[in-house]
């Protein structure tokens, strides 16, 4: 029973059988909102862990608008996965966070604007949303990435749009105004729905581009996000994309043995204890 699930980009899974780690076994899971990404579970000595990929499992083959969000994070929960971290390639809105840095986020804003609840039509869901991120999954990140070979931000927010575009200049500004240092489509609403299932979400974003605005960099056409990002950027941020697998494994025990005394996995206490919601969360959708 894998207790810790990774969510990352592409071919999440790829770097584990390269390292050697044992793959037990691949699931793809029928929920109440349809069928999940394909789940790899891993054996890594006494811990089962859970690899998704968010955007597919060989090439870049669905948009962040178009992943099956609700899906996704019911089928772990049906796992037995309690904590999940996030992995997930944002842009820069800030001169001092630049590609091939980390940043621990603490925080977001949703500006997706479209309906995100496990309880459509409902009075379920209406939950306190501070701390957003789990406060000991982003301890185990900072104790393991403060002195790690890149620099790591602890604390920042992250606004979430839509795309699958790529944001205006008027509008990458705005979002700094906002006090966002990051800009990206990934999180939301899958930490929103971690949160309604009472599971502890860590999130930890690398710059893959400047957002515009923040530096004047000339259209090109053909290159990866039209020559946001230049090449020796490209190579760094390619660095912290091969670490990431690496420090995942190697916070694995400390995320498994942490106590979950963080607020997590109480979001939906209140309903439980007025009686519209069962202790047995698989019944809270009929």
């Amino acid at each position: 029973m894998p207790a810790v699930a990774l969510i990352s980009r592409v071919a999440a899974h790829k770097p584990y059988l390269e390292r050697g780690v044992r793959q037990k076994e691949v699931r793809q899971i029928q929920t109440p909102f349809g069928k999940s990404n394909p789940i790899h579970i891993f054996q890594h000595g006494r811990i089962e862990f859970a690899v998704m990929s968010r955007h597919g499992e060989d090439h870049y083959s669905v948009a962040a608008p178009f992943v099956e969000e609700k899906a996704n994070i019911w089928a772990l929960k049906v796992l037995g996965t309690e904590k999940i971290v996030s992995f997930d390639a944002v842009g820069s809105l800030r001169e001092d966070i630049s590609p091939g840095e980390l940043l621990i986020l603490d925080d977001l804003i949703d500006l997706r604007g479209e309906s995100y609840s496990l309880f459509e039509g409902k009075g379920l869901g209406f939950i306190r949303l501070n701390p957003l991120f789990c406060p000991e999954g982003r301890q185990v990140a900072w104790q393991h990435l403060s002195d790690s070979p890149f620099k790591t931000h602890l604390g920042g927010i992250y606004a979430c749009t839509r795309g699958p575009r790529l944001d205006t200049r008027a509008e990458a500004t705005a979002y700094t105004a906002m006090g966002a240092n990051v800009v990206g489509q990934a999180l939301s609403p899958e930490i929103f729905v971690a949160k309604e299932l009472e599971l502890c979400y860590t999130s930890v974003v690398y710059p893959a581009y400047w957002a515009e605005s923040v530096r004047e960099r000339p259209w090109m056409g053909g290159v990866a996000f039209e020559g946001l990002l230049d090449p020796a950027e490209a190579d760094q941020m390619g660095l912290v994309e091969k670490g990431l697998p690496t420090f995942f494994m190697e916070w694995l025990v400390d995320l498994v043995e942490a106590p979950r005394s963080c607020p997590c996995k109480d979001t939906m206490l209140r309903y439980k204890k007025r009686g519209d919601i069962s202790a047995d969360w698989k019944l809270w959708i009929k």
